[in-house]
């Protein structure tokens, strides 16, 4: 490996941390290695313009001149890429992971879009995101049914844990009671149980309070 790659390599660790981090956060995506070297590119140049912006309003707070050590390098004017700058870097590239998380979670980019009016689109996840993502306001405050076809049970529950999209559903239900969903007698209770299914195989279905509250105010 040469000096070049190296630094390269070092250069690109902000990038590889916010990509990890952002994955860990808001869940692993299918990308080709093309899209994963760039978004790891990407990263690495917020993380680091993150440094240079703030790091050039301080010394220009400090009648220095709106000048960054960070900028200098990435522009030729400085060889070596100084371990404080490189900490300032992961700092930064961590603190992006969980702005992007926050993006991802709320969908900020398409809300903003639908706003605007440019998109109707909810955004990129599948329907099993969208639901898991939706505020508990719309959900009843939480509070679902999920259907088992499989064994034939009904869970009274919350969904505390739902897993990233794949053919298996898994999904941690909490207060939950087991009724038949033959028969709806009552089987039992359980404080937590862990579920895995495939995605034919379960139902999840939300009370329409709106309707019921509706038909008690006639």
């Amino acid at each position: 490996m040469t000096a070049y790659t190296i630094k390269i390599l070092i250069v690109g660790i902000p990038g590889i941390i916010c990509f990890l981090l952002s994955q860990k956060l808001y869940g692993k995506r299918d990308r080709s290695t093309t899209d994963i070297i760039l978004l790891v590119f990407l990263f690495a140049v917020l993380s680091y313009g993150i440094v240079g912006i703030i790091e050039a309003f301080i010394n220009y707070h400090n009648q220095i001149g709106f000048t960054s050590d960070t900028f200098d390098i990435f522009l030729g004017k400085k060889q070596d890429v100084s371990l404080k700058v490189l900490i300032k870097g992961i700092l930064a590239g961590i603190t992006l992971a969980y702005i992007l998380s926050y993006f991802v979670r709320y969908n900020i980019t398409n809300r903003f879009g639908q706003l605007i009016g440019a998109t109707k689109r909810y955004g990129d996840e599948d329907v099993w995101h969208y639901f898991h993502n939706a505020p508990d306001s719309q959900k009843d405050g939480g509070w679902v049914t999920v259907r088992d076809l499989k064994e034939g049970l009904v869970y009274q529950c919350y969904i505390s844990t739902w897993s990233d999209s794949n053919e298996e559903r898994e999904l941690i239900l909490s207060d939950v009671t087991v009724y038949s969903n033959e028969s709806g007698d009552y089987l039992y209770s359980a404080d937590h149980i862990y579920l895995s299914r495939n995605k034919d195989d379960i139902m999840i279905e939300v009370s329409p309070i709106k309707a019921e509250n509706s038909d008690d105010s006639n």
